[in-house]
């Protein structure tokens, strides 16, 4: 037993060693501000880092690894932490003064290799292989240190990029290490069940949070210190932080070991050992001899580690003696907090710890008292220690000295002394007697008592027997309502909400406050609405199983392609935003797609309308002074104008094709309903005065018309529209010309108002970037100091100015899919001998009308950039009719096998047999 805790602290003396000296290579190279850089950048590491640890790391080590549906929801977790530790550090990152886009790159690809690295070494710490765990630790060294040799040695001068590839490098080295020392059964997939990630996070979300506190308020400190005084007090509070750092090893290796061994011990039923008490004491003893030893030595442990080149005061070195000593008293409560499975109290303890702490710190900072900005840290963590031991108290009446703990309404009881039996498990969570694949570091489950047999019966005395009761009748009272699922059924609003967050203004901003990614509240609000939507879609598809289509993975092709293009883009900020929400929405659109019903496209349908429908009432209400080329145009608050006709141009094909399905099957509103709605958007549609919205929504009428017309018909509606436009031509020709030239001059017209001339622009562009363009959102202001436009104006050419031929292969990919799945089933609609339903009546009604949305988009595509540019209303329509053909082809092959099964039967059942 002695060894192992041993290679643990060891394991964390190797981990911090080398944290430790990669801030005194950086406080010695680049001096106390080039440590106060890549301290901020260390910190951001450790951070998302511990976050990630939580959730996966600590749930590798208290759940069952092997479990199916565990271990799928283990996988599904760590793809979901790498993209997003690679977007957040990279934003974050670049927030930093001295930090470049290429530095930031890096720091991302090393965050990204740190999660990966530390996955293995919690699969390390569960199997409870502390040795493998120090040639882990050891391997990363090796890695990193190795790098800056060679850097030395060939005579290049250290940088932060310099430290940061140091990073990457030890990690990469590491991750070699583990997958030779661990054994195969470990690292791969081994047999999935359904996602049990709502029963992982049901632990490893509070978890998670739980364990970023600490790092994020660190960081937190950090940038406050480097807010209110400068990066080189942030350098020497950091120095004196160093001195302190082999103490903090020494608790967090602590930390290593006491996790993993009392969830064994949980799971055995057997006491805590060693107990609570005694880890708190030995910790905190050795936090304290520490403390006075660097405190006393303080001179000779400047000289030998920062080499006298920086001052080190007494009361910083004090405030962070003092922070470690609290640091190590809260250490072993929660891990035996955690190990109980009660990561949510520990949470809410950890955030009173955090809050105190934080708000100690601001104060501190703000009487400009830094060398006492740790203590303010050392008071929140005193104070959460002290609740996590109450939090394991409970009085017994035989003994009131002992410390028994239970914690709400939870049935397993923890000690702090050893006296008391702890149950065999957490009620969080069902441990499983038995595991597909067995764990050689996993203990067996605790054996089952044996149920006592039954008393011998006995002959019961003669009593009266009791009347019986006749059953109550069943009224309405007593009926149980089924439960709704709000979630599914509001399913049909979120796109709404993601187009109105998107589009709908309320204030006009200057092309360089887009361009540079500024934010103001209307942002905040826009960022935050995309942020909640997207955790919600996650915690609806992740544990669920995606129904995938070909026209969804090709949708996550373009997505994904376009999304990492921000990380080169010409405008970081705004592409990196933009790639979030791009991603929040393919996430949405996949949720649809897979939980979607015809039920839950006709409400998106009918929500459209009215939301269209209510912003044409806002237009007459309300609009924004507009000046030059927007006067006079018809739009609603502030709005641009052709965005208010792209959408317009997407609701009349939706309500033509409604109000000829109105006429074959009832729908939701009566049919004059849908007829005056389109009349209605029709003319404000003319009013935008947006020649290619206008054009594309009278083409796709046209064609709608024409497809839903029988052979009969057809010559009769080619010659009434030729008659009809004729007269029309002859009475308003003059005055519908001047409405649509909008006053511009011949060479206006001629060039489609300068539109030729950011084409050819773009087309050497392209030559210049052919395979990856310049990145995502690069269009909206490469050409805008040229031609004074933003965007390339017309859709092909955004997509190959801002991903090129990477990007442009799955938008076509998508574009042409949709409308070959879309000819399929028509033919197979034709074909059909039953009747096949769709979200507005018959499918016929709803390839219509999708027939109509496809072909407004592609026409207005053709001036306007909106289907190419990743986040805005007409983008979202394309992968939502992608998620609408998924629904129907899933339906209609549904409908077709049911109608099968069913003749089948009826074969069966026949005389003949026939």
């Amino acid at each position: 037993m002695g060894r192992r805790p041993l290679g643990a602290i060891i394991s964390q003396l190797i981990v911090a060693g080398s944290s430790l000296l990669l801030s005194l290579v950086a406080l010695r190279e680049l001096g106390a501000s080039g440590l106060g850089v890549f301290s901020l950048l260390l910190g951001i590491l450790i951070t998302v880092n511990s976050v990630q640890t939580g959730w996966i790391g600590d749930s590798l080590t208290v759940m069952d690894r092997f479990d199916p549906g565990i271990r799928r929801a283990l996988f599904q977790s760590q793809w979901i932490a790498v993209v997003l530790i690679a977007v957040v550090t990279f934003v974050l990152a670049v927030q930093i003064d001295g930090i470049d886009g290429t530095t930031a790159a890096l720091f991302a690809l090393a965050s990204v290799a740190w999660a990966v690295e530390e996955t293995f070494r919690r699969i390390l710490i569960a199997r409870r292989e502390f040795w493998s765990l120090v040639a882990n630790d050891s391997a990363f060294a090796v890695g990193s240190f190795g790098l800056l040799a060679v850097a030395v040695g060939t005579g290049t001068a250290i940088t932060i990029e310099t430290m940061v590839l140091s990073l990457l490098a030890g990690a990469v080295v590491a991750i070699g290490a583990a997958m030779v020392q661990l054994p195969r059964v470990e690292v791969l997939r081994g047999p999935l069940g359904p996602s049990r990630m709502r029963e992982l996070a049901s632990f490893a979300g509070w978890r998670a949070v739980q364990v970023g506190l600490r790092p994020g308020t660190m960081a937190l400190m950090r940038a406050l210190v480097a807010t209110t005084a400068s990066l080189t007090a942030l350098g020497q509070l950091e120095t004196a932080r160093l001195l302190v750092a082999p103490v903090l090893t020494i608790v967090n290796g602590a930390g290593v070991y006491l996790l993993p061994t009392y969830a064994n011990q949980v799971r055995r039923g057997t006491l805590f050992r060693p107990s609570v008490r005694r880890a708190m004491f030995v910790v905190g003893a050795l936090a304290a001899v520490y403390g006075a030893l660097a405190v006393a030595l303080r001179g000779l442990l400047v000289d030998v580690l920062t080499d006298g080149s920086t001052a080190v005061s007494v009361g910083a070195l004090v405030s962070w003696a003092t922070f470690a000593l609290a640091f190590g008293l809260g250490v072993p409560p929660g891990s035996a907090t955690v190990a109980l499975g009660r990561s949510r109290r520990t949470f809410a303890i950890r955030a009173v710890d955090a809050a105190v702490g934080l708000v100690g710190v601001a104060i501190f900072a703000a009487l400009g008292w830094i060398d006492a900005v740790p203590a303010g840290l050392a008071l929140g963590a005193f104070i959460g220690a002290a609740l996590l031991v109450r939090s394991l108290r409970v009085d017994r009446n035989d003994d009131p000295a002992a410390t028994v703990e239970s914690i709400g309404d939870d049935p397993e009881v923890a000690t702090l002394d050893g006296e008391a039996e702890l149950p065999a498990a957490a009620a969080h969570w069902r441990w499983i007697d038995s595991m597909p694949i067995s764990s050689p570091a996993s203990p067996p489950p605790p054996p089952r008592r044996p149920t006592p047999p039954p008393p011998p019966p006995r002959r019961p005395a003669a009593v009266t027997p009791a009347p019986t009761r006749r059953p109550r009748p069943v009224t309405h009272r007593t009926r149980r309502t089924p439960r709704v699922d709000w979630h599914s059924e509001l399913l049909w609003l979120v796109p709404l909400l993601l187009i109105v967050a998107t589009e709908f203004k309320i204030r006009r901003r200057s092309i360089d406050d887009v361009l540079t990614g500024a934010i103001d509240p209307m942002i905040a609000f826009e960022l935050a609405v995309y942020a909640a939507v997207g955790v919600w879609a996650l915690w609806r598809l992740v544990p669920s199983r995606p129904r995938w289509s070909a026209l969804t993975m090709v949708m996550w092709g373009y997505i994904l392609t376009t999304s990492a293009s921000a990380l080169y883009s010409t405008f970081p900020m705004l592409a990196l935003a933009r790639s979030v929400q791009l991603i929040v929405i393919g996430t949405v659109v996949q949720l649809l797609a897979s939980e979607g019903t015809l039920r839950t496209v006709s409400r998106f349908l009918h929500g459209w309308v009215l939301l269209l429908s209510g912003s044409i009432v806002a237009g007459l209400a309300y609009v924004a002074p507009t000046t030059g080329p927007q006067e006079g145009r018809f739009t609603w608050l502030s709005v641009h104008s052709v965005s208010a006709g792209s959408m317009l141009a997407l609701s009349v094909p939706v309500l033509f094709g409604l109000w000829l399905s109105a006429a074959r099957r009832p729908l939701a509103w009566p049919r004059w309903i849908y007829g005056s709605l389109f009349v209605i958007h029709l003319v404000f549609l003319l009013m935008t005065r947006t020649r290619g919205s206008i054009g594309g929504a009278l083409v796709a009428v046209a064609v709608m018309a024409w497809l839903s017309s029988g052979r009969r018909m057809r010559p009769e509606l080619v010659l009434g529209s030729l008659v009809v436009g004729g007269a029309l031509a002859l009475a308003f020709g003059r005055q519908v010309l001047e409405f649509m030239t909008r006053g511009e001059t011949v060479d206006q017209i001629g060039t489609f108002n300068r539109r030729t001339e950011i084409w050819s622009l773009a087309w050497q562009s392209f030559l210049e970037h052919p395979f990856f363009g310049l990145g995502l959102s690069s269009a909206k202001g490469v050409f805008f100091d040229e031609t004074g436009l933003g965007g390339a104006h017309n859709a092909a050419i955004n997509v190959m100015i801002d991903v090129g031929l990477a990007g442009l292969v799955w938008w076509f990919a998508l574009l042409i899919g949709s409308l070959v799945v879309l000819g399929r089933l028509r033919g197979v609609e034709r074909r059909s001998s039953v009747l096949l339903l769709g979200a507005t009546g018959p499918a016929r009604s709803d390839t219509l009308i999708l027939i109509g949305l496809f072909t407004a988009m592609l026409v207005n595509s053709i001036t306007t950039e909106g289907l190419g540019a990743g986040v805005n209303v007409s983008a979202i329509w394309l992968f939502v009719t992608a998620a609408w053909l998924t629904i129907l082809d899933r339906t209609q092959l549904e409908a077709r096998s049911a109608k099968q099964r069913e003749l089948a039967v009826d074969r069966i059942a026949s005389p003949t047999g026939r």
